[in-house]
């Protein structure tokens, strides 16, 4: 079931329109240098695992995990499948690693054929999920964390018996004396071993929605399963707090396919329609044709449908077309306003047709909004009159008349940077009870840059390209049916633009204070673009004369080895760094000038 088209509302006091760029600051940044005493355990993809898929989900891992619950502390997994715990917090001297917890049959499960990379998140103060990447996952007790005291493996399982997965996100919540933690697992498959797919494509993404509990906090269980598919793989894929909810951004939707609970209806499990409204592999709901005065809109009905079985409702502004006791053939607002009297709809055999008469005369790009459900069929006449509404847009001869006044655009002026997205992405919130979307939100071209946890008790947050500025969102903790899931909180001026610029680009990652995003190449080098902060005295810009009583600062770190980058984070008062052989610690909140 479809949910609600809403969109996403920019807070325009966020918005510097003035913002006039960064400014390169020579001003050093302290830093310390942590050798790893052990490698790190890294997995390749496998020449089994070519997809886009494959490469999205496991081709750029971030081998360190930061601790929401305390911003200053680090996590990575050594070849020895030892958790470090490596903290910035002390000055001058800084922490070598504690190994907290060593993952079991290390030398076994690390022969697994397509294992991935360990991954951890951290649901709750006193807990951490982990994923060995070779199908096992766990479940630990951490303690006091802010304390160097070891971890304690409470529970061990393999959820998807023979099937490697890594860890998206987690929560942990009490009901009574039981607590309670949701794990949202992802994987890459064959089309095929996914049931309640159709055959459309080589691979498939799965996510893994598993929910396990404990009375005592040393037995635990499985106590709920539920899958979702998709023909991409997720930009971001979270679960809201209460672990009730599945929020999910990128090219095509995820579907709910099972539920060990609750019986997935073939409703439930329809086709996916991609975002342009193109299916080629999926036959259209309906179809319609149009003229410049009305639209005729046609339905096959399953047999035995008689006029009786027939709901129809129409008001100028709202069509609700429907089957007894089948659901809703078509349902919602038209695009624009109609003669209601003289509109009509007949049924002929299986055929139904809904006749629409327009107030004005125009065409009309779909019939209800946000249902792109439909295929608009062009009769000749409409083809025609298209054609030479649009015949003065285009010429057989190369700029045949140019405007004398004005140079005509030249397309070579945009940079490489400035190009969007093929493909538009959508953001889901899908209720895991009811297993139906209750909010959808259509991207279009806003680039997806990178997600950022800003607060330990929230699902994180997602940044978005919005022309050229990085415009963070987070989902917000109530939510009604007629507004948006997401809120807009921070800005990032130019960031977007910045970004695209950056074709070594690796990790990107925000303060959580929001103070400062940073980018990082694939090697040697590290951006930081701080937000603007009042200067004691104001300057003049030289060309416009305007005054400027604030500075926004870029800062550019070159790393002492031409190791990969393999990890980043951004803590509010450090910047970590994993190379393959070092972390780099910047103590962000200083600067020596």
């Amino acid at each position: 079931m479809d949910g609600k088209c809403v969109d996403l509302v920019v807070n325009r006091g966020l918005i510097d329109p003035n913002f006039d760029g960064y400014k390169l600051s020579l001003d050093t940044i302290p830093s310390y240098k942590i050798a790893l005493k052990h490698g790190l355990d890294t997995v390749s993809l496998t020449e089994q695992q070519y997809s886009l898929q494959h490469m999205k989900a496991f081709g750029l891992h971030n081998h360190l995990t930061l601790d929401p619950w305390d911003g200053s502390t680090v996590y990575l997994t050594n070849d020895r499948w030892e958790i470090i715990k490596l903290s910035g917090v002390l000055e001058p001297r800084v922490d070598h690693g504690l190994a907290v917890v060593q993952l079991p049959d290390v030398a076994a499960r690390q022969k697994v054929k397509g294992c991935h990379n360990v991954s951890l998140h951290f649901p709750s103060a006193t807990h951490v999920v982990a994923a060995d990447g070779a199908g096992t996952l766990h479940i630990i007790s951490t303690g006091n964390r802010a304390e160097d005291q070891q971890w304690k493996i409470h529970y061990s399982v393999e959820p998807l018996v023979g099937q490697c997965f890594i860890l998206l996100h987690s929560t942990a919540n009490t009901d009574g004396d039981n607590l309670i933690v949701d794990c949202l697992l992802l994987h890459v498959d064959s089309e095929q071993e996914i049931d309640g797919t159709e055959n459309t494509s080589a691979f498939i993404t799965v996510l893994e929605w598993l929910t396990l509990t404990s009375g005592d906090q040393n037995t635990w269980n499985i106590t709920r399963t539920r899958r979702l598919v998709s023909h991409s793989c997720p930009d971001y894929a979270a679960l809201e707090k209460s672990g009730k909810v599945i929020l999910t951004s990128g090219q095509k939707n995820f579907s709910m396919v099972y539920d060990s609970e609750k019986p997935i209806t073939p409703e439930e499990t329809k086709p996916e329609i991609s975002n342009d409204g193109d299916n080629s592999a999926t036959t259209p709901h309906y179809t319609w044709i149009q003229s410049m005065e009305d639209i005729t809109i046609q339905f096959t009905l399953p047999e035995s449908v008689s006029k009786s079985d027939i709901q129809y409702r129409l008001t100028q502004d709202r069509l609700h077309v429907e089957l007894q006791n089948r659901g809703a053939l078509l349902s919602g607002a038209l695009h624009s306003l109609v003669d209601v009297e003289a509109s009509t709809w007949t049924i002929s055999g299986r055929r139904l047709e809904v006749y629409l008469s327009k107030r004005e005369e125009f065409l009309w790009p779909t019939v209800v909004i946000g249902d792109n459900r439909g295929e608009m069929v062009l009769d000749a006449t409409t083809a025609e009159q298209i054609h030479e509404r649009l015949a003065h847009l285009t010429s057989e001869n190369m700029n045949e008349n140019p405007d004398k006044s004005e140079k005509p655009f030249n397309a070579q002026q945009l940079e490489e940077c400035d190009a969007m997205p093929d493909e538009t992405s959508t953001m889901l919130r899908l209720d895991g009870e009811t297993h139906f979307i209750t909010h959808q939100v259509n991207v279009g071209s806003h680039q997806w840059l990178f997600n950022a946890q800003l607060h330990s008790d929230s699902s994180p947050a997602i940044c978005l390209r919005h022309d050229v500025d990085g415009l963070l969102w987070k989902p917000k903790s109530e939510v009604t049916m007629d507004e948006c899931p997401w809120e807009h909180v921070g800005t990032f001026n130019a960031l977007g633009y910045v970004q695209a610029s950056k074709r070594e680009k690796k990790f990107a990652a925000c303060s959580p204070d929001l103070s400062y995003a940073a980018l990082c190449d694939c090697t040697r080098h590290v951006y930081v673009y701080r937000q603007p902060e009042a200067i004691p005295s104001p300057l003049r810009n030289r060309k416009t004369g305007q005054k400027v009583g604030a500075v926004a600062k870029q800062q550019v770190m070159s790393l002492d080895t031409v190791d990969p980058i393999m990890g980043f984070q951004a803590a509010k008062s450090r910047l970590f760094v994993l190379t393959s052989s070092s972390l780099y610690i910047y103590n962000i909140a200083q600067e020596d000038k």
